[in-house]
């Protein structure tokens, strides 16, 4: 999980290296986190099976923390 404001452009950062890297939460304050990480899946930096396993750790600890 990230912390506030971490993914700001103007600091350097770039979202979609955050979820590569296995960051599975990126938390709110960047409004284009979102797109950047798309633009990043659609030019193939990116790749779906990234984006799954951040997914499925997510599900995992739900599933976990439910029981």
């Amino acid at each position: 999980m990230s912390d506030w404001n971490t993914t700001v452009p103007e600091d350097g950062s770039e979202p979609w290296k955050c979820a590569a890297a296995g960051n599975d939460i990126i938390m709110p304050g960047n409004t284009n986190d979102d797109a950047d990480i798309r633009d990043a899946y659609e030019k193939g930096l990116h790749s779906e099976r990234e984006i799954r396993s951040c997914a499925g750790r997510i599900i995992a600890m739900i599933d976990k923390l439910a029981k």
